[in-house]
């Protein structure tokens, strides 16, 4: 290494891989677009795992005392391979950006980049806030739809935006994909 260069900092889970933010204006291209909505369907009717799911696909996951239990009590995300809503967007754009692990910490590193509700386009991560924190994201995936891991005991599924989660709930969106094109 000569002096004056630095060397480059080793990646992170918080840091995505091909930073579509700042001086370098990278821009993700369509068939991203394209594949991250294909990666997110590759799983659609696969069960909600709470603090499942890795950038590589499917695992189990845990219970916290509140979340990932089952209608008996249960721990059922302990035993159950899948995904969360974060991890299952983690997941789908993991070949494009790495995004970090939780759907608040999702849009704090995207939230420069929001799009109106009439705007959405495949490929936009969309949130709702419960009036305290955000606690879902899914992905748009055109129509007035999106792909999302609801909750424990239900499955990954396609559905319209509108009942994905409470409509009141509804907290915006941000885009990655085709900055250009904004």
């Amino acid at each position: 290494m000569s002096v004056g260069h630095r060397q480059p900092a080793a990646p992170t889970d918080t840091v995505p891989a091909r930073r579509p933010f700042g001086d370098e204006g990278t821009v993700l291209l369509t068939r991203d677009t394209e594949g991250v909505v294909r990666r997110a369907s590759r799983w659609l009717g696969t069960p909600y795992s709470w603090g499942g799911g890795t950038p590589y696909g499917p695992s189990a996951g845990f219970c916290d005392g509140t979340n990932g239990y089952g209608p008996s009590g249960e721990c059922a995300a302990s035993v159950t391979p899948g995904f969360d809503c974060s991890s299952l967007m983690r997941y789908a754009y993991w070949p494009f950006i790495r995004l970090p692990r939780v759907s608040a910490s999702q849009y704090a590193v995207t939230s420069e980049y929001t799009v109106g509700r009439a705007a959405l386009r495949e490929g936009d991560l969309v949130f709702w806030h419960n009036g305290t924190r955000i606690y879902h994201v899914g992905l748009y995936c055109g129509d007035d739809e999106v792909i999302h891991a609801p909750r424990t005991g239900k499955p990954i599924a396609r559905v319209p935006l509108d009942e994905a989660m409470p409509r009141k709930d509804y907290y915006g969106a941000t885009r990655l994909l085709n900055l250009s094109a904004r």
